[in-house]
């Protein structure tokens, strides 16, 4: 059993950061046009099974389970409007990653990793949004999209980062 104390973090302090650069995580190389998001057989957890092509499927959301997992040994998890304490290899952290992968009741996560002084937002079509804030762990994070053979899409600095988080 993996035991790990619980850092202390004035988790109000995770929405007071000032992103540097935001982008997108994907199992696909590139944003899809209309035409290849309406032939896509794996662009959701529902077509891919009504298609046949489930296990193509999950071999993608392996991929990204695994990069979320990799990140750190804990995470942040922002549910029921506060912020949770999980340890990446819980079977819970798992279970919001699932739900989020496979839009199940459209069930987003929304993770902050310390290490990184990043924030990710699960999303539509397999791809999540990410924010950065250390620009010094950027290529290592790079490196962790890339060993689990995933994309960056949409790089780009954030001019005005103020207003991502809050209540509109």
């Amino acid at each position: 059993m993996n035991k790990l104390k619980k850092p202390n973090l004035d988790t109000e302090f995770i929405d007071s950061i000032k992103w540097l650069k935001r982008g997108s995580i994907s199992i696909f190389p590139h944003w899809l046009n209309e035409a290849e998001a309406d032939d896509c057989k794996i662009l959701s957890y529902s077509i891919a099974q009504s298609s046949g092509k489930l296990a193509e499927y999950l071999d993608g959301e392996q991929r990204l389970m695994h990069f979320y997992i990799s990140l750190s040994d804990h995470v942040w998890c922002y549910i029921d409007e506060s912020w949770r304490f999980f340890l990446t290899n819980s079977s819970d952290f798992k279970t919001i990653l699932k739900n989020s992968l496979r839009e199940n009741n459209i069930k987003f996560f929304d993770l902050y990793f310390s290490n990184y002084v990043i924030r990710l937002q699960g999303g539509f079509d397999r791809t999540d949004t990410f924010f950065i804030a250390n620009i010094e762990m950027f290529e290592r994070f790079i490196q962790e999209v890339e060993k689990n053979d995933l994309y960056i899409l949409g790089l780009q600095y954030i001019d005005e980062p103020d207003h991502y988080f809050k209540e509109s």
